[in-house]
């Protein structure tokens, strides 16, 4: 394990001083405590470092799992490295890059004229990889189509090209990994559990670097050793006070982050001593770090079904034609089928004129939607910008209203993409302990 010598020039220098202590940057990183660029020898890394040593020889399907920036490609690319699949293709692709209509395409090749701009057969991910391994990052991401074709690949070991008959044999090992909570996304109706269960045979969760502090002082001489060969410069040792400090940051951005931060400190560094400012470290948590990503996804879902049922409920069931819920929400028919399946929507249900708006009485307050009009019809010119805001002012108007006890008549007003929603409620009877409202909402375009 790499050690780092503080050089204490006097042991009766000024506290000053001291502050600015310089810390003397080793020639060589101990190779031991490197592992194809994963760099660390912290017991939570030994921990993934033995996982991968072990499964690394077999051709099971791994599911590595952590923050982003963690380093999840580092671990893919070390389990390749040590399988008997090296000599040949290891093929990276982000899921969450490719839009959703080309990630099949980009997945599996397709064949010349299969749609719109295919002028010719093209390879997809899967033939560019036999033979070796394909890293499947942000798996989360797929859509539930690609998901059951992936599936296929995982079941049957083929796959057929976009606008092809003929099924296509592979060998490839899948290693697949996500920064989501796929459980959530399982109970959200956005994953398929059945997908899930194949992909997380071998699973090995990345730690994030604050679970991992021991290994930042090894970190960041890597990192400043890299970076200052990269610019042309010659550093020789990083002050005490800035390995302090970047030992203290909790690094939600992970690795990634602490390689940025060092890279643009490098850069700006004038003397061979490494400082980093302090400034470019914010003390306080990042506002997205209070809701979790998981709770995100299941309210978002929700959200969803719930617009979907009201625009069946408008088109009194029928999905497609001119006046069904496809047409009303501007979405591909084929789209909101896919929806409907994944989010569990019983289309019997619909009815002629119904509201879907979440539960008829929510923590006392009673909801009467007395507008005259089915909840799409007046911003069916609109829906495909305001849809989820509208559904998410909703939601935001509602807890206002809870949060006020509807105690007094009030009126509220929001504006969501082009609509302005307008919520009137009165307090109905004297008990003020649990009181129910009377509530009327309003869409104007």
């Amino acid at each position: 394990m790499v050690s780092i010598a503080e050089v204490i020039a006097d042991p009766k220098q000024s506290e000053e001083k001291l502050k600015h202590e310089s810390v003397a940057l080793p020639e060589e990183i101990d190779k031991g405590s490197m592992c194809d660029e994963i760099v660390g020898s912290s017991g939570a890394l030994q921990k993934v470092l033995f996982l991968v040593s072990k499964v690394a020889p077999t051709d099971v399907t791994v599911l590595i799992t952590g923050e982003t920036g963690s380093g999840k490609e580092l671990v893919a690319r070390a389990i390749h490295r040590r399988s008997r699949r090296s000599p040949r293709a290891f093929v990276s692709v982000n899921c969450a890059a490719i839009p959703r209509d080309l990630i099949a395409s980009e997945l599996f090749g397709h064949e010349k004229g299969s749609f719109t701009g295919a002028l010719q057969r093209r390879l997809g991910r899967f033939e560019l990889a036999e033979g070796g391994t394909i890293f499947l990052d942000e798996v989360g991401e797929l859509p539930l189509e690609t998901q059951i074709a992936l599936l296929r690949v995982l079941q049957e070991h083929e796959f057929e090209r976009v606008g092809g008959t003929r099924s296509i044999r592979t060998n490839v090992r899948v290693i697949a990994a996500t920064n989501r909570n796929l459980q959530a996304a399982i109970a959200a109706g956005t994953f398929r559990s059945d997908l899930f269960y194949r992909l997380n045979v071998f699973p090995i969760d990345m730690p994030p670097l604050r679970e991992r502090r021991e290994d930042i002082p090894v970190l960041v001489e890597y990192f400043v050793d890299h970076c200052a060969r990269k610019v042309g410069k010659n550093i020789q040792g990083i002050t005490k006070e800035s390995l302090d400090l970047l030992r203290s940051y909790p690094w939600p951005g992970n690795i990634r982050e602490l390689q940025n931060v060092i890279e643009r400190s490098v850069i700006v560094c004038e003397t061979e001593n490494f400082s980093v400012d302090e400034t470019w470290l914010p003390r306080q948590p990042l506002a997205s770090e209070c809701k979790s990503q998981s709770d995100f996804s299941q309210k978002l879902a929700a959200q969803e079904k719930e617009m979907i049922e009201a625009a069946l409920s408008e088109s009194r069931g029928q999905v497609f034609g001119p006046s069904g819920a496809a047409a009303i929400l501007g979405m591909p028919r084929s789209t909101v089928e896919s929806k409907i399946r994944s989010l569990k929507i019983n289309k019997a249900a619909s009815r002629p004129g119904s509201v879907r708006s979440g539960p008829a009485i929510r923590n006392g307050l009673q909801e009467n939607l007395l507008s005259g009009m089915s909840p799409l019809a007046k911003y069916q010119p609109c829906v495909n910008s305001s849809i989820i805001s509208f559904a998410m002012s909703y939601k935001r108007i509602l807890n206002c209203i809870n949060d006020s006890h509807a105690a007094e008549d009030s009126k509220i007003s929001e504006r969501a993409g082009g609509l302005k929603i307008l919520v009137q409620h009165s307090p109905i009877g004297e008990n003020r302990q649990c009181p129910r409202s009377s509530m009327t909402v309003f869409l104007m375009g």
